[in-house]
């Protein structure tokens, strides 16, 4: 999951000026991510 974070974060700009996600389509993507992530470091907690 944290490798699929730090693709998109490290590839944003590429990936919009691309055409292959939206802004929006990459703010979404990348707070899913964030909130999968925050929600299985709470259940293991």
């Amino acid at each position: 999951m944290l490798n699929q974070l730090r693709f998109y974060l490290r590839n944003e700009q590429r990936l919009i000026s691309e055409g292959w996600l939206s802004e929006s389509d990459f703010l979404r993507i990348v707070e899913e991510i964030v909130r999968e992530y925050a929600s299985i470091l709470l259940i293991e907690e």
